[in-house]
């Protein structure tokens, strides 16, 4: 019985260690395509739930809500949807969702979410990252961002300029 627990518990730490490494990999990575820097603080704790429950999470009250992810700064959390959300397929959609968040995580630590005009700001540099990663280690071209779909969900509403023309709100 106690050399089960005890090769439960190892393969157990050799996976947390092994998700570490790839984290601060990719971390290694931000930092050398972008101007963020990691100083030690304390790595994200990286969660799945269903794609439902994230909606639930952020506040939103539809499904779908398309969110694939999302950074809590106040938890120092990373929520990751189980399921590929519109515009991407199952291939990568973890790697490629946490990539991004990090990029999240390196702007808070950064002081970056008090230097831009509106949140939805940051996502310029989240979405740019990823799709630099994923070219980088060469997963699947499907889950790159559409440059429209990213441009439109990185403007700050009623900062003219980043307003583009669009239609008026309908609510």
């Amino acid at each position: 019985m106690r050399r089960v627990i005890l090769l439960i518990l190892i393969m157990f730490l050799t996976l947390s260690i092994t998700k570490r490494n790839e984290t601060l990999e990719m971390i290694g990575y931000i930092e050398n395509t972008s101007d963020y820097e990691y100083d030690g603080s304390e790595l994200p704790t990286v969660l799945s739930m269903s794609n439902k429950d994230v909606c639930t999470e952020i506040g939103v009250d539809y499904y779908p809500c398309n969110i694939a992810g999302f950074y809590d700064h106040k938890t120092n959390q990373i929520i990751i949807a189980q399921t590929a959300t519109d515009g991407m397929i199952q291939e990568d959609f973890h790697d490629v969702v946490l990539i991004h968040e990090l990029v999240h995580f390196l702007q808070f630590i950064n002081g970056y979410y008090d230097s831009v005009p509106c949140r939805r700001a940051l996502e310029r540099d989240a979405f740019a990252i990823q799709d630099a990663y994923i070219d980088y280690k060469e997963l699947s071209q499907e889950n790159k961002n559409d440059p429209l779909f990213a441009l439109i969900a990185s403007m700050c509403k009623g900062n003219p300029e980043d307003m583009i023309m669009m239609p008026p709100n309908r609510n």
